[in-house]
């Protein structure tokens, strides 16, 4: 293992009681929180799911904490919104806008949206729209990142 990387796991793990209780924050703005289990030793992730306020959608975000490739505080890796039949009808944003709101309150500096599809201008338009910018080159994977600071 990279010498960088041994020391950046040892302190996420040593991160790791104060990430818990920042995300279980979350909760305090309708998110139901679980720890994301996976094999990936570079951060801590969790999955917060959004209900609607009319308990038609569910909006689901993966959030990985402390991202070492990256530096950024949050890093929005999935979304989704189903039922389908819900899809384009605002519950994304919303949601999107609750993890910014909850971000801006711990003084979070940078949330960052992962493997955007280029071909999808509709999903790039979404991120735009709620805060983001697209990184600048080089941008392999065409992040969008909001600074909030």
């Amino acid at each position: 293992m990279d010498r960088n990387i041994h020391h950046w796991c040892k302190f996420i793990e040593k991160q790791r009681p104060k990430i818990e209780l920042l995300a279980r924050d979350l909760e305090r703005y309708g998110a139901i929180i679980a720890l994301h289990n996976t094999r990936d030793v570079s951060n801590i992730a969790y999955i917060a799911r959004f209900h609607s306020p009319d308990n038609l959608a569910v909006t689901t975000i993966r959030l990985a904490f402390m991202d070492y490739q990256t530096e950024s505080d949050i890093v929005i890796t999935n979304i989704t919104t189903l039922p389908d039949t819900e899809y384009r009808k605002g519950h994304g944003s919303c949601a999107v806008q609750l993890v910014l709101q909850w971000a801006k309150h711990h003084a979070l500096n940078e949330v960052r949206a992962t493997q955007i599809d280029r071909g999808n201008t509709a999903v790039q338009l979404f991120w735009k729209k709620n805060g983001f910018v697209r990184c600048t080159k080089p941008n392999p994977c065409n992040d969008f990142v909001c600074t909030l600071s």
